[in-house]
């Protein structure tokens, strides 16, 4: 039997001014940059930990407010005791109630047994810093501010040596583990269990092989020679002074450590020959070598006592090329102890299920979190979630926003008309725009709705794209479509093609799609460019003319180009250099067609706080003006 951290509860911690969410055993944190991941990765470690070093750049300030030394964070946790499956049980094991003891245990009638810890950083005026103490929380309210502690408390020496969360960030560099001494690496290698008298002969040898090395090296011998009158300088005439090439004590020996690696029957080349993917994920290898250590040390001395670990791994895809990346979650979950990982990797999101996916964003300047909502989804939904979102468009989850289009078509095209407007390309602003092909709305807006990522439609006008539209908004959101204006519907029944032409760029989408063909044409057909060098169009028509069609005149010539744009095919090849012809040879408001307009004039208004455009001016502010 084991124990689980199975609750978290924040109040004014860095950027989370309230948060309580419930952990399992596997938790992915999401979420654009900069929104409080690594925060609540260090809010679980100062929690868990007893020396963690904080300041007040640990303690939320609003914005305006001026932080005032009264003011403090609490970081609850709770620990639940689990049975073999990983499931919460009632009762602690017996090793488990020796460990905590009845100063930490407590008992609720309804729930089962508890340990509850609230940390509380605080300023300390007798020490001039910040400091964290320990409270036992005897009865886990609803709410901080209702739960009842006791009285100021120590981990018990147990739970010290028994409970652990390793923190790992960023920024790890199997190099830079070389070289500190409290790394994982030199932590699972320093301690060699070795019998006295092996250690003394090695070390012999040692001394041995080390004068060995300076006797017949005459740059060293000479060199140790010189510094060794450093003696003369303070009257001391026996003085020495020796050079170690090698040490010779074998607890000292992780200080000329090195590593090599070779692939196959390549060469075998140091660890600061390899890029920063290998030598990164060698560092959470050596935390994975550190537990794993630790574990059987702790088993050898007594097989009923256990460790408890708590991973909080920051980006453990940092560095790693995609494949990679799809290989990186197995590894990961082959690492004992809990697990609380930050990620901005699609590849780790689609391998996670989807109770362990945690996503983080910021409102005002405030960080929130949330988890999908199980008991609102059927099984068939979640299944195709998986299937047709996250395995397929999994980088929504770490958006800004969402846009969901008809198809391919407007998938292509919205970026142009989106980079003329703001200034930006929406990747870079973190807006995802996803053709759904009129089909599965109901999936993306449940995520958007659990997660609380703003989302914006853009259906054609047709009756049956329509009512995809309102049946999913009326199903996850119970309201009707036309009462939102994040909701965009294209007039008269038209599609994209039908508004682009009542919007009056009939002569463009025709030229675009003519230079478009002329120059395939020219490359793959060149003989045939200079023979017949008229209009794609218009070899088109008298070409399908022949074969019985009726393209004539001008309804025909704009039926015969809605055909091409329209087929499967069309939509593909032509929807990008439609887009682009429009923008880049019309001038003021007409660069970007009516409908399309109204849905980024929304969507400034929504994420950004303007006010609509003057119908004169488009706007190409950036992201930090917005």
């Amino acid at each position: 039997m084991g124990i689980r951290l199975s609750k978290v509860r924040i109040k004014d911690f860095r950027s989370i001014e309230y948060t309580e969410i419930d952990l399992n055993d596997v938790n992915i944190l999401i979420g654009q940059n900069n929104n409080g991941k690594s925060n609540f990765l260090r809010a679980i470690n100062i929690a868990l930990n007893t020396n963690t070093p904080v300041s007040e750049e640990d303690i939320y300030v609003s914005n305006g407010e001026t932080l005032s030394r009264t003011k403090s964070s609490i970081i609850d946790v709770m620990i639940r005791p689990t049975d073999d499956e990983q499931s919460i049980t009632e009762d602690f094991s017996d090793f488990w109630v020796g460990v905590f003891t009845d100063k930490w245990i407590t008992t609720d009638v309804t729930s089962g047994a508890y340990v509850g810890i609230r940390t509380v950083i605080e300023y300390d005026l007798k020490f001039d810093q910040y400091t964290t103490q320990k409270r036992s929380i005897t009865q886990w309210n609803s709410t901080i501010e209702d739960s009842v502690c006791g009285k100021k408390q120590s981990f018990t020496s147990d739970m010290v040596s028994f409970i652990t969360c390793f923190y790992m960030d960023a920024h790890r560099d199997i190099l830079e583990d070389l070289k500190n001494k409290r790394s994982f690496l030199n932590r699972a290698t320093s301690n060699r269990d070795l019998p006295v008298e092996i250690v003394r002969d090695i070390e012999a040898e040692l001394s041995q092989i080390n004068k060995k090395l300076v006797d017949n090296t005459p740059a060293l011998n000479n060199t140790q020679k010189m510094i060794s009158e450093v003696g003369n300088l303070f009257g001391i005439q026996s003085s020495v002074l020796e050079i170690e090439p090698i040490s010779r004590s074998i607890s000292d020996l992780h200080r000329g450590m090195d590593l090599k690696y070779c692939e196959g029957s390549g060469p075998s080349l140091s660890i600061a020959e390899q890029g920063m993917g290998t030598r990164s994920w060698i560092s959470f290898l050596t935390l994975g070598a550190y537990i794993s250590y630790l574990s059987k040390s702790i088993k050898a001395e007594d097989d009923d006592e256990e460790l408890f670990v708590v991973l909080a791994l920051e980006e453990p895809e940092a560095h790693l090329h995609s494949y990679a990346q799809k290989r990186l979650f197995n590894q990961i979950t082959k690492f004992p102890g809990q697990k609380i990982i930050t990620t901005h990797s699609a590849n780790i999101v689609a391998q996670a299920e989807l109770k362990d996916l945690l996503h983080l964003y910021k409102k005002e300047g405030k960080t929130h979190v949330h988890r999908i909502d199980f008991k609102t989804y059927e099984i068939e939904e979640l299944a195709k979630i998986k299937r047709e979102v996250i395995r397929s468009k999994g980088d929504l989850l770490f958006s800004t926003a969402i846009i969901l289009a008809e198809g391919i078509t407007e998938e292509l095209a919205l970026p142009i008309y989106f980079q003329e407007f703001f200034g930006e390309d929406p990747n870079s602003l973190g807006i995802a725009i996803i053709g759904i092909d009129g089909q599965n709305y109901k999936s993306f807006l449940h995520l958007a709705k659990d997660f609380d990522i703003p989302w914006f439609i853009i259906s054609d006008g047709e009756e049956q794209a329509k009512k995809a539209v309102k049946n999913a908004i009326k199903d996850i959101f119970n309201v009707d479509y036309s009462t939102l204006p994040n909701v965009i519907v294209l007039d008269d029944g038209d599609d994209y093609e039908d508004h682009l032409i009542r919007d009056g760029y009939l002569q463009f989408m025709i030229d675009a799609v003519n230079k478009y063909e002329a120059a395939v044409r020219k490359e793959i057909d060149p003989e045939g460019a200079k023979h017949d060098p008229r209009p794609f169009l218009d070899r088109f028509i008298e070409k399908e003319n022949s074969r019985g069609k009726q393209y004539q005149g001008e309804e025909g010539r704009k039926k015969a180009l809605l055909y091409r744009l329209q087929n499967r095919d069309g939509k593909a090849k032509y929807a990008y250099v439609v887009a682009d012809e429009i923008v880049n040879n019309t001038a003021g408001v007409k660069k970007i067609p009516t409908k399309i307009q109204e849905l980024f004039k929304i969507i400034l208004q929504r994420l950004y706080g303007k006010e609509s455009l003057n119908e004169d001016q488009l706007i190409s502010e950036t992201a930090e003006n917005c």
